[in-house]
């Protein structure tokens, strides 16, 4: 998946996406945010990982 290609891993928590924060985003209007965008287009995703806050660029990619 896109999100594995950058280096997010199971039990990362998602904190913003394209620099909107996700703390009062429903599972639906995200997945939207990422319909929204272009394929190819790259976003960068805030997440925490065990404590540590990181950043890395998704690409987005068509939907299987």
């Amino acid at each position: 998946s896109p999100a594995m290609k950058a280096g997010l891993q199971t039990g990362d928590i998602l904190t913003s996406f394209d620099g909107k924060p996700l703390d009062k985003t429903s599972v639906p209007d995200f997945v939207a945010m990422v319909a929204g965008k272009v394929v190819g287009a790259v976003v960068p995703v805030e997440f925490t990982r065990q404590g540590t806050k990181m950043t890395v660029n998704v690409t987005i990619d068509a939907k299987p």
